[in-house]
């Protein structure tokens, strides 16, 4: 297989029906330059598409059927959005619960004062974060964690 550099070609009419979520981060290369994503090959039954994204340039490298004939596929177009849907959610998993909720009320805000401005572009954006953020409250607010047990079982047990 060969990799193929993003061209200035036009978007590939894939990348329309496709969104960043479908790229799975995998991990970064040592260096921390790297990200790596994979996806669900549609060509492929049981395959996965590995796709890479150098950090410094934006550019990116692909391994999908698309990338091997020379055209740029909509994974190459969706890598940037999901790096920084990655280091977004990585940024709130690091707040503490109360700075993360501030946060969640003031993006709330921001997507309210877009949508009435007629900013589309800034309105997703921002709602893409405020989803984010949510997600991470939700999964911290509901982690199940175990309870002290109220009193001493041993009496109990050895009765």
């Amino acid at each position: 297989m060969s990799a193929t550099t993003a061209a200035t070609t036009a978007m590939p009419q894939s990348a329309l029906r496709h969104t960043p979520d479908e790229l799975t981060f995998v991990t970064l290369d040592a260096a921390g330059e790297i990200a790596y994503f994979r996806s669900v090959s549609q060509h492929k039954a049981g395959a996965h598409n590995v796709t890479a994204l150098d950090l410094d340039t934006q550019e990116t490298f692909c391994f999908c059927r698309g990338a091997e004939f020379g055209h740029t596929c909509w994974h190459q177009v969706h890598a940037a959005a999901a790096w920084r849907a990655v280091a977004y959610r990585v940024r709130c998993e690091r707040m503490d619960l109360a700075t993360l909720e501030a946060h969640g009320h003031s993006l709330a805000k921001y997507v309210l004062d877009a949508e009435r401005a007629h900013q589309p572009y800034v309105a997703a954006q921002m709602r893409e974060r405020l989803d984010t953020a949510r997600q991470v409250w939700r999964e911290r607010v509901t982690r199940v964690t175990p309870l002290p047990f109220p009193f001493d079982s041993a009496p109990l047990l050895a009765a």
